[in-house]
């Protein structure tokens, strides 16, 4: 189980914030002065990993800077986590946007090392109210993604939002 933070809780950005969207950035020490990065961009609503940047090695000290390029459209101010918050949250929404019939990113193999094994399943609920909920992205195929869903959770096992 991953034990609450202040600063953790979810963020009621209103309806045009990122709801059901993480953006998490895992740094590891490389050699000498290097570090290698990965990032994630979730749907923790339903899609799982949408996208993945890395790995990428840098130098330390450009790693600040990198980070608030990173994060920089996104609303929230970024927090920093544990490396088991990030392993529940992206390998969990990994695992329920699967059992939902969707893969995750082309990259995310690569991406995955950076996070280490998940011990049993994620202590994170994934979906919105119990439902998985369809926010369509630019980048989507809405067909594809509702014909997934009615075929894994038929038409009442989910919402779309408008």
């Amino acid at each position: 189980m991953v034990a609450p933070r202040d600063g953790w809780a979810d963020l009621d950005l209103g309806p045009d914030g990122p709801a059901g969207i993480a953006l998490l950035l895992v740094a590891r020490t490389s050699l000498g002065d290097r570090v290698s990065v990965c990032g994630f961009l979730l749907d923790t609503f339903c899609l799982g990993v949408k996208n993945v940047i890395g790995p990428h090695e840098m130098r330390r000290r450009d790693l600040s800077i990198f980070a608030r390029q990173y994060f920089m459209a996104f609303p929230a101010p970024p927090l920093s986590a544990p490396i088991e918050l990030a392993q529940h949250l992206v390998l969990g929404s990994a695992a329920f946007a699967a059992d939902l019939g969707f893969s995750a990113h082309p990259g995310f193999e690569a991406a995955r090392g950076h996070l280490g094994a998940l011990d049993g399943p994620s202590a994170i609920t994934f979906s919105r109210e119990g439902r998985p909920l369809y926010v369509p992205g630019p980048f989507d195929d809405p067909a594809a993604v509702m014909e997934t869903l009615l075929a894994t959770v038929g038409n009442d096992g989910f919402a779309v939002a408008a």
